[in-house]
């Protein structure tokens, strides 16, 4: 496995400065959002060639709804979405973090022909038909994320995720599993990530108080077990809900690093 961090936890003016502390701290990659114009990608491009430190995939920002009935809204949301699969494309990125839908259900309750969440997840499955041959064309992964229930009611734990990655079986189509959110919606974390290691492309480390690893109650050392007896060798990723100085973030890593997230 490599450590990748999200761009906000790094400290910097530019993205230069951010990737060579991104290089100090000793991490293999840096998570950017999608959210980016064009002179920031230019940027962050002539970072990755000074410092080698990768641009490990991108964050899709919440935008439209990929799961709604409206039509229009739905097509902007696929229409942002393969532009930022083209942007890893173009940064080298392994792939695309992308969250489906925040928020309540928006499709109808169509019972007993489908519910809510039978048809959200028959439409997802229907992106995915087109969206997995667009992504394998350009040669990155989607990753599907379950948010905890309070953000999202579509894909909230890592079976539900696993089960739609399971279906397209698409080799670019794989789900990312978050710790904080899985801290707030698995009974067993562990088994869950042992059950779905066949479908997981990326891994997201987040203490259960939404800041960086090692600041709180969860225990990354049973995560890094279950991830590595899954046979995952992708990117444990950093990421927070909370800025963290420099002494949190080094210690953080080390943490990882000794927990078994390192190569």
């Amino acid at each position: 496995m490599h450590i990748a961090i999200a761009q906000p936890l790094l400290p910097g003016r530019t993205p230069l400065e951010q990737f060579e502390y991104a290089a100090a701290l000793g991490v293999q990659g840096v998570v950017v959002s999608n959210n980016l114009k064009e002179e920031a990608v230019v940027a962050i491009a002539h970072a990755v060639e000074r410092t080698h430190v990768r641009v490990a995939a991108i964050e899709q920002a919440q935008t439209y709804s990929l799961i709604t009935p409206n039509a229009v809204d739905r097509e902007l949301g696929l229409k942002k979405l393969h532009a930022t699969l083209c942007l890893a494309r173009d940064l080298g990125a392994d792939g695309v973090i992308l969250v489906p839908h925040y928020g309540r259900l928006l499709m109808p309750d169509l019972t007993p022909y489908l519910s809510s969440i039978e048809l959200s997840t028959e439409m997802m499955h229907m992106h995915l038909r087109s969206v997995s041959d667009f992504s394998y064309a350009l040669g990155v992964k989607l990753y599907l994320q379950p948010l905890n229930q309070y953000e999202t009611r579509f894909l909230t734990t890592v079976e539900q995720a696993g089960k739609v990655a399971r279906r397209i079986a698409h080799p670019h189509v794989r789900i990312a599993p978050h710790t904080f959110h899985m801290a707030l919606e698995e009974a067993d974390m562990v088994g869950a990530l042992r059950e779905y290691a066949d479908v997981i492309g990326w891994v997201t480390l987040t203490d259960h108080n939404q800041r960086v690893p090692g600041t709180g109650l969860l225990r990354f050392d049973a995560v890094a077990a279950a991830l590595r007896v899954g046979g995952y060798a992708g990117y444990a990723h950093i990421d927070a809900g909370f800025p963290a100085d420099d002494h949190t973030l080094r210690a953080s890593v080390e943490m990882l690093r000794a927990a078994g997230f390192a190569v």
